[in-house]
């Protein structure tokens, strides 16, 4: 949703691409429900009876707080954390240098920004697939497929990845042409989508 939320414009919404990018949203998921129909309705199951036979949710448990617990939130969120607000640093720092070069390198950017995220609906809503399928096990209690499952998944991510950074790097121009007709500033997107693929490759 929130990939989608970027393709809306301030004044006017290209539908036909939302819809689009709706679609390709949704392939992931359906793809996964195909492939691994019985492994999940395994999964949920497993879980299901695993809730009868203990209580998960104890509000006893949560009158002091477990600090050990909080510690390890802590140490496999920070990471994450910073990453993110390291990338949303540097987009800053893009805008800013982007701003002080002329309004057709700003709106190149622009332009980038909406394709790349059109192009990011594809893995993000396979990641937010794998997710859930590695949950569903882990709560089953089935370790191991949960360990296949993600390593499968890194797998996948990683092919895709090097698809969408073939796409940038010598189709950006078309990419583009999606949401601008503007010479110069399909120009500018394509300098900005090369850059970007080897940005793909990293996130994978």
């Amino acid at each position: 949703s929130s990939g989608l939320a970027t393709l809306r414009g301030q004044f006017n919404t290209n539908f036909p691409v939302m819809m689009a990018g709706s679609l390709l949203a949704m392939i992931p998921m359906v793809v996964l429900y195909l492939f691994f129909q019985k492994q999940f309705i395994e999964g949920v199951a497993m879980q299901e009876k695993n809730k009868k036979e203990e209580t998960i949710f104890d509000l006893k448990e949560f009158k002091k707080p477990d600090f050990k617990v909080i510690k390890q939130i802590f140490t496999l969120g920070s990471p994450i954390a910073l990453q993110d607000f390291l990338i949303n640093c540097s987009f800053v720092i893009i805008l800013a240098i982007a701003n002080n070069l002329g309004v057709v390198a700003s709106a190149g950017i622009g332009v980038g920004e909406k394709a790349t995220a059109f192009i990011m609906l594809l893995p993000l809503a396979f990641m937010q697939s794998m997710a859930a399928f590695v949950a569903q096990n882990v709560g089953a209690r089935q370790h191991l497929r949960a360990k296949k499952a993600l390593f499968y998944g890194m797998g996948c991510a990683f092919l895709i990845a090097i698809i969408m950074a073939y796409i940038c790097f010598f189709h950006g121009d078309l990419l583009a042409r999606i949401f601008t007709h503007e010479q110069a500033v399909i120009q500018a997107t394509q300098l900005y989508m090369r850059s970007y693929a080897f940005d793909v490759l990293l996130t994978a």
